[in-house]
């Protein structure tokens, strides 16, 4: 084979990379499932005059996304958002006036929905690297669902629940990187981290039991994800 075969081979297979390398221009869409992590949430209540925290810890749960945006040409990116992601109960801890007490029959799960408006930059498009990194971040509204977290004190069977829907302002941090699929021009795999946050969620807490019937109070706990 010629040198001048050689060099049009090589600049064949190499145009499919270069076109992959270019940053995004225009429209584009995007979707994502993963793991998500919530931290645990504490509940501080006073029923019938007694402080009464209850603490939950959750389990493992899921994350998906879908999303739209426009890439100026450049490496930044605006987009828009849409996320749900929801964790089962996995463990709960009651104190009562500081005195810890044990439970059984762990219920209940939390599930975040948000809308949100993201402003992402692409590094490494310009530079022909076979690997590119973002970094962003975005802000928007979610709500917030308490389905039935609680548990049953052993003392004296007990019953606590906290319940609640209600949504506000959300935050996330989002960090990643992405591999361009040459065979398909356009397309690109993506493995990402999200620190997504939102305001204190109000939860109202409920005791039943047939000696006291039902009794609630409400509190505010901390909803904060990592995905």
């Amino acid at each position: 084979m010629s040198f001048r075969k050689t060099l049009l081979a090589a600049t064949i297979l190499a145009l499919p990379l270069a076109a992959q390398a270019q940053p995004v221009t225009g429209l584009y869409i995007a979707g994502a499932v993963g793991a998500n992590w919530q931290s645990n949430a504490t509940a501080n209540v006073t029923l019938l005059g007694d402080s009464v925290s209850m603490r939950s810890t959750s389990s493992i749960g899921w994350l998906a996304l879908a999303s739209a945006g426009w890439g100026v040409g450049n490496g930044l990116r605006l987009e828009a958002e849409v996320n749900y992601r929801s964790n089962d109960t996995d463990d709960v801890r009651v104190s009562v006036n500081g005195l810890g007490l044990a439970s059984f029959n762990r219920t209940g799960y939390v599930s975040t929905m948000g809308v949100m408006g993201n402003v992402l930059y692409d590094i490494g498009l310009t530079q022909r690297w076979p690997v590119y990194f973002t970094v962003g971040g975005g802000i928007g509204y979610a709500w917030t669902r308490y389905d039935n977290v609680g548990t049953t004190l052993a003392v004296d069977n007990t019953v606590l629940r906290a319940n609640n829907t209600n949504g506000g302002f959300a935050w996330q941090l989002i960090a990643g990187m992405g591999i361009p699929v040459a065979a398909v021009p356009g397309l690109a795999i993506t493995l990402e981290y999200r620190y997504f946050q939102t305001v204190d969620v109000s939860v109202d807490v409920t005791a039943s039991n047939p000696r006291i019937g039902t009794v609630g109070g409400n509190a505010n706990v901390q909803n904060q994800n990592q995905s």
